[in-house]
This record gives structure tokens, sequence and C-alpha cells, in this order.
């Protein structure tokens, strides 16, 4: 399963599993699902619910990328060993 957000708490450490965003549910509940529907929700007051729709599938991309492993991996650059940089 993949999430959307799973914060950490007041003192810093990461929440439980239990208590992060899932990234699609299939049931209304996810990320993606709760988004799709705000953003057709918003847009129906200008009458361009597809436009809310096209949102939707602009979230889906945006967030399955940020899945990617190249996203997902701690970037570790070389120290050139002088502090001044």
């Amino acid at each position: 399963m993949f999430y959307a957000h799973s914060n950490r708490g007041p003192d810093g450490a990461p929440r439980p599993e239990t208590e992060w965003e899932p990234l699609f549910t299939g049931t209304g509940d996810g990320h993606l699902e709760r988004t799709a529907a705000l953003a057709a929700q918003f847009a129906g007051a200008f009458n361009a619910q597809a436009w809310g729709h096209l949102a939707h599938i602009r979230s889906v991309n945006f967030e399955l990328g940020l899945a990617h492993p190249v996203l997902t991996t701690p970037l570790n650059f070389p120290s050139s060993g002088d502090d001044d940089e």
C-alpha cells in the first residue's frame, strides 16, 4: 500500500502506520479520491466539473511520481571537506 502522508508526532517520532493517510482505498477514503472529489466540487462552482476530474488525473500522476524510488531515496552528496561552501 502507498501512503500520501505519514507525518511525525509533536515529539518528532513517526506516527503509527494506523494514522497514516492511504493514497487510494477504492472506498472513497483515500487521499486521491478525496482530493478528486474536492477538486470537482470546487470546479462545479464554475460549471467546470470536467476540469476537476482533470485535476484528479494530474494529482494521480504527481502522487505516483513521488513514490518512484528515485524520489524516495535520500540524496547523499560527497563532502568536499571545505566547510566554507
